[in-house]
């Protein structure tokens, strides 16, 4: 978890001068700028909590996984 959120930090906090400039120039560097602080602070939350819910959705569950490679799941012979 820290190296995400202190990755993303880094770049949104880089680019947020970038992002309220108000200066020669600015009109093509500001729009850019808020893309990228605004991917910034989204991306952790993907990454963090989105990303896990739909894999755990997506994936199946290791139990399931373990329940069959140990054969439980199979018919006992009668």
């Amino acid at each position: 978890m820290r190296p995400v959120v202190m990755a993303c930090a880094a770049a949104g906090l880089g680019l947020l001068p970038a992002a309220l400039s108000s200066g020669i120039g600015v009109q093509a560097q500001q729009p850019l700028a808020r893309v990228v602080v605004g991917g910034m602070i989204t991306s952790p939350l993907a990454i963090l909590f989105v990303i896990p819910v739909l894999a755990s959705y997506w994936l199946p569950s290791r139990s399931a996984a373990n329940a069959e490679a140990s054969g439980k799941d199979d018919i006992p012979a009668t």
